[in-house]
């Protein structure tokens, strides 16, 4: 068994509403109103945003060697 970190259970976490609108939507058929699809799609988007992998450019030295 392996432990998550901090990030990968604060994203599980912050995915738990998204997860409670859709349920309710099927299961108990709540209308889903324009304010809680974008409520549901920013947290969509903060979660990829958080998860995604920065690319950091190389950067080369210029500076002249010190002897």
């Amino acid at each position: 068994m392996s432990l998550l970190g901090a990030v990968k259970t604060s994203v599980y976490i912050y995915l738990v509403p998204v997860i409670t609108v859709v349920a309710s939507a099927l299961i108990l058929h709540e209308r889903i109103t324009w304010i809680t699809l974008l409520g549901a799609l920013l947290t969509l988007l903060g979660s990829f945003i958080s998860e995604k992998k920065v690319q950091r450019k190389r950067i080369p030295n210029t500076l002249p060697k010190l002897q």
